[in-house]
């Protein structure tokens, strides 16, 4: 539905699916309610060790795995349609992660956390998560992901590395992008 433009009912779909996972999405009425999510989580991650997480538990009940699935689908789709509602996603994300282990696809949650917080102004914190992310497709090997990944966290690690240094990321998330078949993430490399 996302690839032909049918965004309100990809997302509505996707809504729907996630909810027969057993898995529903905040629902955040302001900035304000969706600040207060992002520092719940902040606030979850923040005697986690980087090392901890990437040796975190692995993932194993398929219907969560599925989930995740589906919410990273998500995740691009309101990147067109409704940004304002990316957070919720991730932070959904993370906290699936967090409660039932890591799998490839826990990385775009991560990776857009890191991103998240960085706009908000918490950069060294998000270089942290993206860095993360990149860690965990390294882990587990996420091809199908590292496109997104790579594309999101350059974008991120460009707060603070000159852009000249980002090159080599692009270049690197553009070639896997194109291996994994995913021309979307290709372009947003490119």
């Amino acid at each position: 539905l996302c690839d032909a433009s049918l965004l309100d009912k990809a997302i509505q779909k996707s809504v729907w699916v996630l909810s027969m996972l057993g898995e529903d999405l905040h629902q955040a009425t302001s900035r304000e309610n969706t600040l207060v999510l992002i520092e719940e989580t902040r606030a979850t991650l923040r005697d986690q060790g980087d090392d901890d997480l990437l040796h975190y538990k692995q993932m194993t009940d398929s219907s969560k795995i599925m989930a995740m699935k589906f919410l990273s689908r998500l995740v691009i789709t309101l990147v067109m349609a409704r940004p304002a509602d990316i957070p919720l996603v991730t932070l959904k994300m993370v906290q699936l992660s967090l409660a039932h282990g890591m799998s490839p696809i826990s990385a775009v949650g991560f990776v857009y956390f890191g991103s998240i917080l960085a706009s908000i102004g918490h950069i060294d914190e998000g270089c942290r998560f993206v860095k993360l992310a990149k860690n965990l497709v390294q882990r587990f090997g996420g091809r199908e992901v590292a496109g997104e990944v790579i594309a999101i966290a350059t974008q991120t690690i460009g707060f603070v590395d000159p852009i000249q240094s980002t090159l080599d990321f692009h270049m690197e998330g553009y070639k896997v992008a194109l291996e994994a078949g995913d021309t979307r993430s290709a372009s947003m490399n490119f």
